[in-house]
């Protein structure tokens, strides 16, 4: 079953993400971050202001963001998805201690050799509304084997 166009424009409820250290230190651990500043537990390593690696962006904008849409009823999405890509626009470094109000747009859900490609964008803002990151995700839904 197709998903539902109609779902274009939509935008999910925002949710907020604490930039942690210990959230840090794990995205450098699991993806083999060499800077040392990631990675140990010493003062002046991972302390509030370091500017977190770029793709840790995507921890932030990924899981939750997919999450609404996997649940989402009226988008008729199914477990049959693929990643086909990320990219980040940023008005500002993300930097540990910042404390982010994330919201899920549905931006563009279009039909290409059989597959149906969907991009969720997820706009980053500081509480006060300051424009931090913005994230675009391409997902590619395959269609039941016949």
């Amino acid at each position: 079953m197709p998903l539902n166009q109609d779902r274009v424009g939509h935008r999910y409820a925002a949710y907020r993400f604490e930039v942690g250290r210990e959230h840090v230190r794990s995205y450098a651990a699991v993806t083999g971050v060499t800077d040392e500043r990631y990675r140990n537990d010493a003062p002046d390593s991972v302390g509030d202001g370091l500017a977190v690696p770029p793709a840790f962006v995507a921890c932030i904008a990924g899981a939750q963001a997919w999450s609404r849409i996997m649940s989402d009823p009226q988008l008729g999405a199914h477990d049959r998805v693929m990643h086909g890509g990320q990219e980040f626009t940023f008005q500002s470094p993300v930097r540990v201690g910042d404390v982010l109000i994330c919201t899920p747009t549905i931006t563009d859900l279009r039909s290409l050799r059989g597959l149906e490609l969907l991009t969720i964008e997820v706009e980053c803002n500081r509480p006060d509304g300051a424009a931090v990151v913005t994230s675009r995700s391409r997902l590619a839904f395959v269609p039941e084997a016949s």
